[in-house]
């Protein structure tokens, strides 16, 4: 589980004068953050624990009882959540940020309990690059809202026992760095933690904060009341919404590591079910399908609140092609929610999230699974063949079943597909203006129109993130939502919910998108042909 420097990639940093000092704010890129998540996941992961040992301990113990492990090492309160985040983020920062100096250890591997904070300095980092040894002697502040004496607080530590590092922090240090095998890292450590000599110009402070307000002028009043011949630094990273942010964090370690505990057993339905759909084995694949979806709605992010009566009957109906209309039984608004967010959206992002673990983790390799799962429950039919046309663009689910039904297509990928559509049986079908039926007609005709035109545009896909004007309470986190025109949100039954407050250019494609962490914000994708 290695991870890349994220700070680069994620923040602008405006760096500022403050007379002989120096200050950096850094603040998100927009549409940044969904990119360095997984980066960002890790190094958190990594100042609890190696992670190579933790690979180590899954291959040991299991997954299950390496998910246990992760589970009893992160932080479950508040505050100590935002004073690790601090504190990693502190400590992550300085080889990008500060490239003289190394980060010796990562102090959080050796905490006494997961609601604690260390004793002793924040951060302490060496360079040995010169002929004189320097540290880095840095305090670290997380606040959602930054305060003037907060600043002072961490000033007031970085200027204890002279400025220096203290003996215990630098004979703490020394210890680890020999018990992980650094010994001539840990001699340098020793060495001054015992003669504390050392000089003026072998120090560097480093004060940090994070916060959800701009820390700029509070941190440039603090650095023009510093004296003295330590060479003084100051960075502020500015995250709006500091405490979600945080949330998020632990939630997404916290999410993986309860879905590692049940892996092999989602593992083992999700090949079952693929299998069965391909052997034509419908009933026990509906069965493993269901068997999937009762672990994978208990598990965030892909958890329900609320349950329509009789749900499992409604995957299996919808599964097996029965019309919407058939299937709802007089709470029609349930049924269509229940089909568009829980299976379409939810269901089918679990199933390719344990595909994609699985392969990820070398638990299984890719043949072990043929995709007719999540294509089943994505476009509601067990007909491979149905399924195929509705993913290829056919905008009508009964269309698509009631086709395949009369004219026995069996086609299994989309060159068979075209041969069958354009067959002289097919042909002469689709001259009927009722065929496949007659409220489908039109779909069809315009489905086979488009594949019999050449597309020359090359398409791109755009990430973004953009800032949403809510209409009014702004919908649930993970909430998909449609967009039209570039600008207009909707909700997936098309209830306007809100407007994008930047025009995303729509040259024609399909948005894919949903409710950031913030709620503030519309994260997604846009695939479209490139103008």
């Amino acid at each position: 589980m290695p991870f890349e420097p994220y700070f680069n990639r994620w923040c602008h940093i405006a760096d500022h004068g403050v007379g002989p000092h120096r200050l950096s704010v850094l603040t998100e890129q927009r549409g940044v953050r969904g990119a360095i998540a997984p980066d960002l996941d890790a190094s958190v992961l990594d100042n609890y624990d190696d992670l190579q040992r933790l690979e180590r301990w899954a291959t040991q113990l299991g997954l299950p009882n390496a998910a246990s492990v992760l589970h009893n090492t992160l932080p479950e309160t508040a505050r100590a959540r935002s004073g690790h985040v601090g504190e990693i983020l502190l400590t992550e920062s300085v080889p990008e940020l500060f490239p003289d100096f190394i980060v010796p250890i990562k102090r959080l591997r050796w905490i006494d309990g997961r609601n604690m904070a260390l004793r002793g300095e924040d951060f302490i980092g060496v360079d040995r690059r010169g002929r004189q040894v320097r540290f880095l002697k840095a305090e670290s502040k997380s606040r959602a809202v930054l305060a003037a004496g907060v600043i002072q607080e961490a000033r007031a530590a970085l200027n204890n026992n002279g400025g220096r590092p203290s003996g215990y922090a630098l004979l703490f240090i020394a210890r680890r760095l020999d018990e992980i095998g650094q010994r001539d890292l840990s001699a340098v450590f020793l060495e001054n933690a015992v003669r504390q000599q050392i000089e003026d110009a072998q120090m560097v402070h480093l004060l940090f904060t994070f916060s959800g307000n701009d820390s700029t002028e509070l941190l440039r009043t603090n650095l023009r009341t510093c004296a003295g011949p330590i060479q003084q630094q100051a960075v502020g990273l500015v995250i709006a919404d500091h405490q979600e942010f945080i949330l998020a964090i632990y939630t997404r370690l916290a999410n993986a590591a309860q879905l590692s505990t049940r892996a092999a057993e989602l593992n083992s339905l999700l090949v079952a079910s693929d299998a069965e759909f391909l052997a034509g084995d419908v009933e026990n694949a509906i069965t493993h399908t269901l068997e999937f979806a009762r672990i994978a709605f208990a598990i965030a992010p892909f958890d329900l609140e609320e349950f329509p009566a009789g749900w499992e009957n409604i995957i299996r109906q919808w599964i097996l092609g029965y019309s919407l209309a058939d299937i709802a039984g007089g709470i029609e608004s349930e049924v269509v929610s229940f089909a568009e967010n829980a299976l379409v959206y939810k269901l089918v992002w679990a199933l390719e999230a344990i595909r994609v673990r699985a392969i990820a983790a070398g638990e299984l390799d890719e043949d072990s699974f043929n995709g007719f799962t999540a294509m089943s429950v994505e476009t509601g039919t067990n007909l491979y063949a149905a399924s195929l046309l509705i993913h290829c663009g056919l905008a009508s689910r009964a269309a698509a079943i009631k086709a395949v039904n009369d004219e026995n297509g069996d086609f299994t990928d989309t060159r068979e597909m075209r041969r069958w559509i354009f067959s002289p049986a097919v042909k002469r079908r689709t001259l009927d203006a009722n065929w496949p039926t007659p409220t489908t007609g039109s779909l069809w005709r315009d489905f086979v129109d488009g594949l019999g035109r050449e597309t020359l545009e090359k398409w791109d896909e755009t990430n973004f993130e953009t800032a949403i004007n809510w209409h009014a309470e702004p919908l649930r986190v993970g909430t998909p939502v449609r967009i039209k025109n570039g600008k207009a949100v909707f909700s997936i039954k098309w209830d306007p919910v809100g407007e994008l407050l930047q025009e995303i250019s729509d040259t024609g494609g399909v948005f894919v998108a949903h409710v950031s962490n913030t709620r503030q914000t519309i994260l997604g994708q846009y695939i479209g042909p490139r103008r």
